[in-house]
């Protein structure tokens, strides 16, 4: 009976020990790529820890959420104290090292890692930090917080697959993609990433490495959603040197507007209408393929883009804005650009600055050459109109022949100077027309009645405006003649509209 007792006291005994010193669970982190991890990370937040009670003694949230400085209640011992507090002094990977190797505590050697986390100089001493961390989000915090460490691409790889989830291996190598110095490094590094997003926002990223319409034909490739593939489409388009590149590049866009871009972008280098077509064909829309498909091409071998490039270079130039009537389908053509070019020089100053704005148009009719209008803008509840600057529009069908063209836009700025400085065509129409009566339309003022003597040409009998402006064309286009002819018109023009000669 003693022996029984002696032994069932031993058992008790034992067993006993269970409740005092439990056994501690195992840790298991997260596996990379489990999508079911329980990691949250911002790269510009503080840290959020979710503790384990059984790792020790003392709670990782507590510690961690006081940053640098240890608790006051801080349950560990006056050696780990002095350990957490000792680190913030050491200034390299190796003292903390040591530092760690003096404590078993598991919250005391995470938090001697994160006050020491920006001590690595380079990856071996980044990934001897990770080594080394307890919780899983230090780890990870070590990794993402020394990124800017890294200076090798290769490196930059083998730090993205120390990450223990998808998600912080993602933010690693985004906030590396300077690392990569070539497109191929950068592909590379987009298919690292997991999610798709971020492998399409890597090659938008690091897009300035590209230098050609090829590179981001290769990048939108290698995009992984339709929204990256079309940013990646649109981001290139200005990369493209001819027709052929913007059509390789445009048709695998997803996207109504993307495609409707890419066709507009494939217009500017059409040299043919089988371009145009196939221009046409790449639109997404039913509004961009009507409007491509009735385009001409002004000239024969020229493109839109050449014509583009010289139409702004005018109108910086001149101060004026020159440009294409995309809204009907009209284009100057390359020759049309030159003589509005030619004429400009020619003119003063003074009386280049009441023009504003030059475009063509079609009106259907060989005998109506150009057309001077004003802007008339009705704002809010007001039915009254106010005018604005006028603008010079050149007719298409009738102004292919140089002399009649460049005649035509003298003609017609001379109209914009008539609209905009008061008092000039009241003095014209004193001299010239003083039985004329004023007409009122409520906006402009007209004159009807008959000229005291016979204007320059017949269309300008019809009315005092009309007049002065073919008055003002003649003596820049014809001025020996209209001196001899009609010297009270010249005489009136030199004083009061270009206040020079053209005398030839």
């Amino acid at each position: 009976m003693k022996k029984f007792c002696r032994r069932l006291g031993i058992v008790l005994f034992l067993f006993s020990f269970l409740f005092i010193f439990p056994f501690n669970k195992a840790f298991s982190a997260p596996t990379p790529f489990d999508e079911n991890a329980n990691v949250s990370i911002e790269l510009t937040s503080n840290l959020s820890v979710s503790s384990n009670p059984e790792d020790s003694e003392s709670s990782a949230q507590e510690i961690l959420k006081n940053g640098i400085q240890v608790p006051q209640d801080w349950r560990g011992s006056d050696q780990d104290r002095s350990l957490v507090n000792g680190a913030r002094y050491h200034t390299s990977a190796n003292d903390l090292i040591l530092l760690l190797n003096k404590t078993q505590n598991k919250d005391a050697r995470d938090q001697i890692l994160l006050v020491g986390i920006r001590t690595p100089k380079n990856f071996q001493e980044i990934s001897q930090l990770y080594a080394n961390a307890n919780s899983p989000d230090v780890a990870n915090k070590i990794l993402l917080d020394n990124v800017d460490k890294i200076t090798d691409f290769g490196d930059l790889l083998k730090l993205a697959n120390l990450a223990k989830s998808p998600n912080v291996r993602d933010a690693i190598l985004l906030k590396g993609i300077s690392k990569a110095q070539n497109l191929s490094q950068l592909i590379t590094l987009s298919q690292r990433c997991y999610f798709p997003e971020n492998c399409d926002q890597a090659l938008l990223l690091g897009s300035s490495i590209a230098t050609s319409s090829y590179d981001f034909f290769l990048m939108s490739n290698r995009t992984k959603t339709p929204t990256g593939k079309d940013r990646i489409i649109e981001s290139g388009l200005g990369k493209c040197q001819n027709f052929e590149e913007v059509v390789d590049l445009g048709w695998t866009a997803n996207s109504v507007s993307v495609k409707d871009k890419s066709a507009e972008e494939a217009v500017k280098y059409a040299k043919s209408q089988t371009d145009l077509q196939m221009a046409a064909s790449l639109a997404g829309s039913p509004q961009e393929k009507d409007k491509i498909s009735k385009l001409t091409l002004p000239d024969g071998n020229c493109s839109y883009r050449d014509r583009a490039k010289f139409m702004s270079q005018l109108s910086q130039k001149w101060g004026i804005n020159i440009h294409d009537n995309t809204s009907t389908g009209f284009f100057f053509t390359y020759d049309q650009l030159i003589w509005i070019d030619q004429t400009l020089i020619s003119l003063p100053k003074e009386f280049l600055s009441y023009t504003h704005e030059i475009f063509p148009m079609n009106n259907g009719s060989p005998f109506v050459f150009g057309q001077t209008v004003q802007n008339f803008v009705k704002t809010g509840n007001d039915t009254s109109f106010t005018p604005q600057l006028p603008f010079i529009r050149i007719s298409d069908t009738g102004c292919r022949e140089e002399k009649l063209f460049k005649g035509t836009l003298v003609h017609e700025m001379t109209h914009s100077m008539d609209y905009q400085l008061p008092g000039l065509l009241e003095s014209f129409v004193k001299q010239f027309w003083p039985s004329a009566k004023a007409v009122s339309d409520g906006v402009t003022i007209n004159w009807q009645g008959s000229p005291e003597s016979s204007s320059v040409s017949d269309y300008g009998n019809s009315m005092p405006r009309e007049d002065l402006a073919e008055s003002a064309r003649m003596f820049w286009a014809e001025p020996n003649k209209m001196k001899a002819q009609f010297p009270d018109r010249y005489q009136f023009i030199k004083d009061n509209v270009f206040k020079m000669e053209f005398l030839i």
